[in-house]
C-alpha cells in the first residue's frame, strides 16, 4: 500500500482553518482568563525550564524541480531547554519537526522521513496560560534509519512559530496544547510543516 501522499495545495486550507480554529479557541480562553483570573502564580516561572511535546503533523514539500506534495504524519518528540529571564520571557534551545513515511512499504522505519528545525527560541507569556514563541536556526530534511536517503540529509535554514495554552497541574508543572508552524529552506526544497502537539512544561 502506498503512503498517504496528497496534493500540497489543497490541505493547506484545511491546516490553516484548523490553526485559525485553535487560535480562536485560545483567544476565547484568554478572554475568560481575564474575567475570572488564572489561578497561576507567575513567580513560579523562573530559572531553568524544560518542555516536551508529541502530536500530529502535516508536511508540505516544494522541490526546486517538480511539483510539490503534502504528507500526513506525526509530530515526533519535540523538546525545549533554557531559562527564564523574567516570569514572562524565556530563552530556549528548541528541537521540533514533523515526520512521515515515504516510499514502498507501510510503517517501516527505513521509510521514515523527517523535517526538523533546531532553533534559538523566544517564548513570551502573553497571559498566564497563553504564550507565543518563535525563533530560527538549522533545518534538516531527509530519511532516517536504513533509508536509501539517509546519506542525503539536506540542511538549511528554518524558522518556527508557536501559539499555545498551558494548564497548571502543579506549581512547577503544566500540560497544554500548541500549534506550531515551521518553514525550512534547504538546498533542494522549501518546506512548510505544521503540527498540533500536546505538551508538558516544567518551570
Amino acid at each position: 500500500m502506498r503512503p498517504r501522499t496528497v496534493s500540497a495545495a489543497g490541505p493547506t486550507w484545511v491546516a490553516m482553518g484548523a490553526a485559525l480554529a485553535l487560535c480562536l479557541a485560545m483567544a476565547s480562553q484568554a478572554s475568560a482568563q481575564r474575567r475570572r483570573g488564572s489561578g497561576i502564580d507567575p513567580r513560579a516561572r523562573r530559572g531553568f525550564t524544560l518542555e516536551a511535546g508529541l502530536g500530529v503533523g502535516f508536511t508540505q514539500v516544494f522541490p526546486d524541480v517538480g511539483d510539490g506534495e503534502g504528507h500526513v504524519g506525526i509530530a515526533p518528540l519535540s523538546f525545549s531547554v533554557g531559562g527564564y529571564v523574567n516570569p514572562r520571557l524565556a530563552l530556549l534551545f528548541r528541537a521540533s519537526g514533523t515526520s512521515y513515511f515515504d516510499g514502498p512499504g507501510r510503517g517501516r522505519l527505513r521509510d521514515s522521513v523527517v523535517a526538523a528545525v533546531y532553533a534559538f527560541h523566544v517564548k513570551w507569556w502573553v497571559l498566564p496560560r497563553l504564550y507565543l514563541g518563535g525563533g530560527g536556526g538549522l533545518a534538516a530534511f531527509g530519511g532516517l534509519f536504513d533509508s536509501d536517503d539517509a546519506d542525503d540529509l539536506d540542511l538549511g535554514f528554518g524558522t518556527t512559530f508557536r501559539i499555545g495554552l498551558a494548564f497548571p497541574v502543579h506549581r512547577k508543572h503544566a500540560l497544554g496544547v500548541a500549534f506550531e508552524l515551521m518553514t525550512m529552506f534547504t538546498g533542494e526544497a522549501t518546506l512548510l510543516a505544521q503540527a498540533v502537539t500536546f505538551e508538558w512544561h516544567f518551570y
